[in-house]
């Protein structure tokens, strides 16, 4: 016979080619154990083996529904892959063992259990590269059951199938009172649709990564802190694992960029990102699936609507306001009909013994202009202070407001007249100041007075009070207990906590704590708590 001298020969098979994959091999092992063993009926069979439902991968299967069946035991039995065991103080899993198998024809799987309610208790493996005589438990390799969601991992007999033999008996001449017996051609049917949508789930979920991309890996600001619950960017937006992430999965990697690639090609997935198709895979990413679908889902990617603001907004009352446009400028009040405004006389000073309040509307238009807001007299010249005044100062950008007050009602021990009464409270880790004269002023913490915040745009009003009537300031430096000590308490300074209430000491006026209060509150913070719409 004349040979072509185009023909080739095929090679041969390389021997690479022939050499049994172990872990394939012990899976394979493994399963033959099973269905062969009295603990396995057709009913666990099916129990175990997988189907699509639904268009996902379930677990269980009834005869009408259709079996899934993967070219290797591996891919049926991923689950097991991912579990470990601890016997005899080694950790175990089955690609350990697997890795340990010198001849193939060793592997001894010992199945024990309760035959009567087909329960297995114990799977043995036994191999001569194990060096353990009496075997490794591993069932808890081969099966898992969560409490929530019953059985999550089958048992490894999802690859066989049982065959019924059936005979039907035919009446030829019944059948050929309803059959047309001249058939000419035979023509398919078609998959049917359903069969198509099957498939493409099936194919999907095999082709997506079986990791999913852990967006969220860096602290939020401290090393030992997990993630902040975000996605990790660079400096340019993009996730800081993406390009690993690549790298690891991506079938575009091993085909345009192989030589950093970190996965066969032949085990690579469908690429993330359109970016990353490169030659072969553009248009068929991950990305490219989605945007192919998103059209189809607006409905549910559409962010929920905000909820509407329906309360009314503020209308100005006045048609406007009085304005101090100059540091230098301001009012004098004065009554024309008497000498003194009522309550404000300098020779009697009833306001020692009434009280006062004062309120006004104010609204700072730089960073570093400090000054009286309000004042009667000048209570802290060297001779002769008297009167109080409400003033504004600025430390280290922010800025504070106080009123100060000298009061000559007060005779101390060594026949002392007058004291000081300052707004300022105790915070933590700087108590109350008594401000018994002039020298305990410089004592005074300035965060401990009452903060504006800094917006030139905000109108704030203020409200400072004297208030010698209810409040026993004096006594409230004696009211201290080894238990509690309320110095740096700022509720208790603003006349809230009454030390005598046991438990439960907050109150509205205790009686206790600063004579000079001052408070503020923001137009806005007003208004919003009025109803209006700011």
């Amino acid at each position: 016979m004349a040979i072509d001298p185009l023909y080739t020969p095929p090679s041969p098979p390389s021997i690479q080619e022939n050499i049994p994959d172990p872990l394939e091999t012990l899976l394979d092992k493994i399963a033959e154990a099973l269905i062969t063993s009295p603990f396995v009926d057709v009913a666990k069979v099916r129990e175990n083996q997988k189907t699509i439902r639904n268009g996902i991968i379930s677990l269980g299967r009834s005869n009408s529904d259709k079996l899934i069946l993967f070219q290797k035991d591996t891919k049926a039995n991923e689950e097991d892959l991912k579990l470990s065991t601890l016997n005899g103080g080694e950790l175990y899993t089955l690609e350990g063992l697997a890795s340990t198998i010198v001849d193939t024809n060793s592997i001894e799987i010992i199945i024990n259990g309760i035959p009567e309610i087909g329960h297995i208790t114990s799977v043995l493996l036994i191999h001569s590269g194990l060096g353990v005589g009496d075997g490794i438990e591993i069932i808890s390799l081969l099966t898992e059951v969560s409490t929530q969601d019953g059985l999550i991992n089958p048992l490894n007999i999802s690859q066989f199938f049982n065959i019924e033999q059936k005979q039907t008996i035919v009446d030829p001449d019944g059948a050929n009172e309803f059959l047309d017996t001249n058939i000419y051609e035979l023509l398919p049917d078609g998959t049917r649709r359903q069969d198509d949508i099957n498939k493409l789930f099936i194919d999907l979920q095999n082709l997506l990564p079986d990791t999913l991309p852990n967006f969220d890996v860096l602290p939020s600001n401290a090393p030992n802190q997990s993630g902040d619950g975000y996605v990790d960017r660079d400096e340019f937006g993009n996730w800081v694992g993406s390009q690993q992430y690549y790298l690891d999965n991506s079938i575009a990697s091993t085909q345009d960029d192989s030589e950093n690639a970190t996965i066969d090609q032949d085990l690579s997935y469908i690429t993330r990102l359109s970016d990353n198709g490169g030659s072969q895979n553009s248009g068929k990413t991950i990305e490219d699936i989605y945007n192919l679908s998103k059209g189809y889902l607006t409905d549910i990617l559409e962010p929920p609507a905000l909820p509407q603001d329906e309360r009314p907004e503020y209308e100005n009352q006045s048609s406007g306001y009085l304005k101090f446009r100059n540091l230098n400028q301001g009012i004098i009040i004065r009554n024309t009909n008497d000498d003194f405004i009522e309550g404000l006389n300098p020779e009697t000073q009833d306001y020692l013994d009434t009280g006062f309040t004062i309120s006004m509307w104010v609204r700072f238009l730089d960073k570093s202009s400090e000054g009286t807001l309000f004042n009667f007299g000048n209570p802290t010249r060297v001779d002769n202070p008297m009167g109080f005044k409400l003033e504004t100062l600025m430390d280290n950008e922010k800025r504070y407001v106080r009123l100060l007050v000298w009061d000559t009602n007060i005779i101390d021990a060594d026949d002392n007249v007058g004291r000081y009464y300052d707004s300022h409270v105790g915070i933590e880790n700087l108590p109350k100041v008594n401000t018994t004269n002039r020298d305990s002023l410089s004592t005074i913490n300035p965060s401990q007075w009452t903060e504006i915040p800094t917006n030139f745009t905000e109108w704030y009003f203020i409200n400072a009070t004297f208030n010698p009537v209810d409040i026993d300031e004096i006594s409230s430096f004696e009211s201290f207990t080894d238990e509690v000590d309320y110095s740096e308490i700022t509720d208790f300074w603003m006349n809230h906590l009454n030390p005598n209430y046991g438990d439960i000491p907050y109150v509205v006026n205790s009686g206790y704590g600063n004579r000079c209060k001052v408070e503020i509150i923001s137009r806005t913070d007003l208004l919003r708590a009025r109803g209006y719409k700011v």
